[in-house]
């Protein structure tokens, strides 16, 4: 195994496989970080069986990436970060000279590792099989752990309460909380913004409280500038009968509040609302609420 890499990209991808490594693990490799060096990817694997950490590193301007021999090795974290700190270059450089032994160096500096073979590493599978993945903002990810992590349990005699419960299920993720004396619960509908590619208002304003406030401005800032503009004589008198008109746009604006308080109630449907065309199909394809929010826009 021989590699050239920056630095500071190696420091931060080392930095942050660490956070997987525990100092009461039974297995001794598991004290390490697993590096795997292919052809085109330098990859570091770290566990400590409860959670594991992959990070792929390719090869681009920004880390100058050199592969001058793949292999792969196990060293232990707390000496290949602390070597990678202290080395005075910008480059780092990492060989394996003789079995498990390790060369790091760059610039005037130069250390020596002994590591472990990467077949005394636990085969950790990072393939998801059977199930089709999601993806999530990370600041939408923050935001639903930080809505309910605080009624976790703190206390390891029921394990299973220390942690926030996520099941996706019909174009929806839930997030549940407890401890047996508090609980706390988020639903995302975010589904239909993925399907269809789109920076929505849903997604754009990630938190509910802004995403009512918008839809309150695209509701009823209309009757307030026709209102203002009837007053000032800009526009006829005429363009005042909009607010017959008032009564459904609060509705409309009471259903969607309702909606976000609490998602698993079931919508009423009015008469004069619809039907529309196909709205099973529109519903089984995860559109529902995209092209709820669409029709809002075009109608306003």
């Amino acid at each position: 195994m021989n590699f050239k890499i920056s630095k500071k990209e190696f420091l931060d991808a080392l930095s942050l496989s660490s956070r997987a490594i525990s100092s009461t693990t039974p297995l001794p490799s598991l004290g390490g970080i697993k590096i795997s060096l292919s052809e085109n990817s330098l990859v570091l694997v770290s566990s400590d069986s409860n959670i594991s950490i992959r990070t792929a590193i390719n090869n681009n301007d920004r880390n100058a990436l050199i592969i001058n021999e793949p292999g792969e090795i196990v060293l232990d974290a707390r000496y290949i970060l602390e070597i990678v700190r202290k080395i005075d270059s910008d480059f780092i450089n990492v060989e394996t000279i003789d079995g498990t032994l390790v060369k790091i160096y760059g610039g005037n500096s130069e250390f020596k590792v002994n590591g472990m073979p990467a077949s005394e590493y636990p085969n950790i599978g990072f393939d998801i099989r059977n199930n089709e993945p999601f993806k999530l903002e990370t600041a939408l990810f923050n935001q639903i752990i930080d809505e309910t992590s605080f009624a976790c349990s703190d206390k390891e005699t029921r394990p299973v309460l220390t942690g926030v419960n996520l099941k996706a299920q019909d174009h929806k993720l839930y997030a549940n909380a407890t401890d047996s004396y508090r609980l706390a619960s988020k639903v995302l509908d975010i589904e239909a913004d993925r399907n269809v590619q789109k920076n929505t208002l849903a997604v754009v304003l990630k938190k509910e409280g802004p995403q009512l406030a918008a839809l309150a401005i695209i509701l009823f800032g209309p009757y307030v500038l026709t209102g203002i503009a009837v007053l000032a004589k800009a526009l006829h008198p005429a363009y005042a009968l909009v607010v017959i008109t008032l009564p459904w746009a609060i509705r409309l604006f009471r259903s969607v509040k309702a909606h976000v308080d609490d998602p698993s109630a079931p919508v009423v449907v009015k008469g004069y609302n619809g039907p529309m065309a196909n709205w099973d199909i529109i519903c089984q394809a995860g559109l529902d609420w995209f092209m709820f929010r669409w029709y809002l826009a075009r109608n306003l």
